[in-house]
């Protein structure tokens, strides 16, 4: 929308606008909802999530009508009544913190220009069913274990987009990036691999959860601000046969915040290859990653060579993954610098030690 046009959006068109983005409204209010109240995700089977659903819609819908009226008092009237048959069914969910998620979820998608006309109604609702129009804080705090779980369940219904509303909801209300890597995909795709050792999904589930985060993972790191470089550049690469490449593509992404002129190489890279990419650029960290057991003999062999090929230049290594994580001291038996059970642990000890390097 053009700037200074707020003025000249009728009623009628404003109701237009959230009539067309309804159901883009509908669920991410529903997502934002149930990523805030896990319990009542859990309680909730097939029909009762699309019975929220249709509340939500309802709810929207009279918002809608109060807007296209100019009346804001019927919206007022709507939420008097609509709460007293939700309190004798025992819904569990209290219906002004809906709104509030419905006007919130209108004024980041339509923006201010029909926010000025969605707030009135919006606000006398709040008095009916509060006393105080501003009772309820507009973003509520999130809980990043609830966010984890509810992402969890979206990844494993397959649900691309219900995946990623969770997670664009949850840095909505608050939720850094570095949250999400760390307290949602991480704990999330551990616990797909350990439902995958128990053979409770398959083999295509856990895939199709690897390219669903791939996706989300990619999409949210655009909207990053980076921290200024600072002369320093690191390589990350998940070595042959290594084809667990999310983890260590956010270690990449961490150092690439953090101001470090960085390459990921992906899944596969083969030893020689990263050998000749260490001799042309000389970083000054190197990532190397081990998923699975196997994978940390390729590792030191790794480190062996980059000590034994650049005697004058000492790069300093960092490893990381489950396989270091469940031995203790192992990171230190290959050679390594720097470890953390926690990849951006490690990449804040890199930056406190820099002077030393």
């Amino acid at each position: 929308m053009s700037e200074g046009s707020s003025l000249s959006h009728s009623a009628a068109q404003v109701a237009s606008l959230i009539e067309e983005a309804a159901t883009s409204i509908v669920d991410t209010v529903l997502n934002r909802f149930y990523a805030i109240h896990l319990h009542l995700h859990s309680q909730h089977d097939a029909a009762g999530k699309r019975l929220l659903r249709a509340e939500i819609l309802h709810h929207l819908e009279a918002l809608t009508a109060a807007i296209r009226h100019s009346n804001p008092r019927t919206l007022a009237d709507y939420a008097q009544g609509m709460a007293g048959d939700l309190a004798s069914r025992r819904t569990g969910y209290n219906l002004a913190h809906l709104l509030e998620l419905i006007g919130q979820e209108i004024h980041e998608r339509l923006g201010e220009e029909v926010w000025h006309s969605v707030q009135p109604p919006l606000d006398a609702a709040l008095r009916a069913l509060n006393g105080e129009p501003g009772n309820l804080p507009l973003v509520t705090e999130i809980s990043p274990v609830a966010v984890m779980q509810a992402y969890l369940q979206a990844v494993l219904n397959g649900d691309r987009l219900a995946a990623q509303d969770v997670v664009l909801s949850a840095i909505a209300q608050g939720l850094t990036v570095r949250q999400v890597y760390l307290d949602v995909f991480q704990p999330a795709l551990y616990e797909i691999g350990a439902l995958w050792e128990q053979g409770q999904v398959s083999v295509a589930q856990e895939h199709l959860a690897t390219v669903i985060t791939q996706t989300i993972l990619s999409r949210i790191y655009t909207d990053v601000t980076l921290t200024p470089r600072n002369g320093r550049s690191a390589i990350v690469a998940c070595l042959d046969e290594n084809y667990h490449e999310i983890g260590p593509r956010m270690i990449a992404d961490f150092l690439h915040m953090a101001g470090y002129d960085t390459r990921f190489l992906g899944a596969n890279t083969p030893r020689e290859s990263l050998l000749h990419m260490i001799d042309d650029i000389k970083p000054d960290v190197v990532g190397l990653p081990s998923t699975m057991q196997h994978h940390v003999d390729v590792v030191q062999q790794a480190i062996e060579h980059i000590r034994a090929d650049f005697a004058s230049y000492r790069p300093t290594i960092m490893v990381g993954g489950i396989a270091f994580n469940l031995v203790d001291g192992l990171w230190q038996r290959v050679g390594a610098d720097v470890w953390r059970s926690d990849g951006g642990q490690a990449v804040d000890e890199l930056i406190e030690t820099a002077g030393g390097w």
